[in-house]
């Protein structure tokens, strides 16, 4: 019949560019290339910043405790 894809090796294809993928994503943390393509593009209200990420967490646990979401979806707790 007829072979539109052909071969494809998937495994192989795999152990030979994850790896690539893995060291080019491991020299752009090292480097911060992440924060500093941000702050060129002027976006850097969208960096990661270990202050604003702790608090931001905080006040977002005390809403959902607040709102009942939490009962309602992780204990399976209907509202009354």
């Amino acid at each position: 019949m007829f072979q539109v894809m052909g071969n494809v090796n998937l495994a192989y294809n795999f152990t030979k560019y994850f790896p690539l993928l893995l060291i080019v994503l491991v020299l752009c943390n090292m480097f911060e290339i992440y924060g500093k393509t941000l702050m060129k593009l002027g976006l850097s209200n969208y960096r990661f910043n270990e202050e604003t990420t702790s608090d931001k967490v905080e006040d977002g646990k005390t809403l959902l405790y607040k709102s009942n979401f939490f009962d309602q979806v992780f204990l399976n707790i209907s509202p009354q």
